[in-house]
């Protein structure tokens, strides 16, 4: 497993490694000419632009060095880099958690770094200051109708709390939405290989998996309040306290997809 995990951040670095670096250093040099208060608007203006598009260029390497020609889906799935994960001596499922694993650790990063630093230049070149005296007002549906909740300023909802549930739902959907892709590819390189049409195989099960992903929500129930779109698709809505155990639940989602991809991949695949 450390072997496969040290395997795939190197290559991983390969590409983004270097983007992030020279988008990390362009926004140090940014915040430090912005602490000093030398620039003039159109400098400041000029920066948040610069790190905005950074932003993009930051995901644009991330999906490129994932499923690009030196990415980590097509090493996994298709020859000949395929071959040195096909034939190590290590069960399908610790390889593919070391893909996943390499997969969301790179991207979050580095997409994280390249968010806070654009968001942290808008602010601070705009003269604005975070406070923890800073309320920010947000409205939010819950079963009980929308409620009005401020961030920073209520006991019952502080801020901390909202941004670290916030966090792992997000993860939880990365995570969930990666799983569903690598199900289908996989997939596509095994139980449907030979078959006739195998792409539109494919596209239909991805759709199923979506369905049925949606479906599941109705788990949700006891914790706010369901409802049918044309009587095909559940939409639940729920309280802000339910944040977590949504999260727990996308979790869950990821995990069995992870189960299902593994036993798959012990199975002959075409790479």
């Amino acid at each position: 497993m450390k072997s496969q995990f040290k395997y795939l951040f190197r290559s991983a670095l390969r590409t983004r490694g270097i983007v992030f670096a020279i988008i990390l250093a362009m926004d140090i040099v940014f915040i430090a000419l912005a602490e000093l208060d030398v620039l003039p608007i159109e400098a400041r203006i000029t920066a948040v632009a610069l790190s905005g598009v950074a932003v993009v260029v930051m995901l644009i390497c991330n999906l490129v060095d994932d499923v690009g020609i030196f990415g980590i889906i097509r090493r996994t799935f298709i020859a000949p880099s395929a071959y040195l994960q096909g034939l190590t001596p290590t069960p399908r499922r610790k390889t593919l958690f070391a893909n996943v694993i390499s997969m969301m650790v790179m991207d979050n990063v580095t997409m994280a770094g390249a968010i806070i630093g654009v968001s942290w230049l808008s602010l601070n070149l705009a003269y604005f200051r975070l406070s923890p005296a800073i309320s920010f007002g947000v409205t939010v549906g819950s079963a009980d109708g929308p409620t009005a909740i401020f961030l920073g300023g209520s006991a019952d909802s502080p801020m901390i709390l909202i941004m670290i549930w916030s966090i792992l739902l997000f993860i939880a959907g990365y995570l969930l939405i990666m799983m569903l892709i690598l199900f289908c590819v996989t997939a596509k390189k095994s139980i449907f290989y030979g078959k006739r049409a195998p792409m539109l195989m494919t596209l239909l099960l991805g759709c199923g998996c979506l369905y049925a992903i949606g479906l599941l929500d109705i788990i949700m129930a006891p914790f706010g309040v369901v409802q049918w779109e044309a009587g095909f698709f559940v939409n639940v809505s729920l309280d802000l306290s339910a944040m977590p155990f949504y999260a727990l639940l996308q979790l869950c989602k990821a995990a069995g997809l992870f189960i299902l991809t593994s036993k798959l991949m012990e199975r002959k695949m075409n790479i």
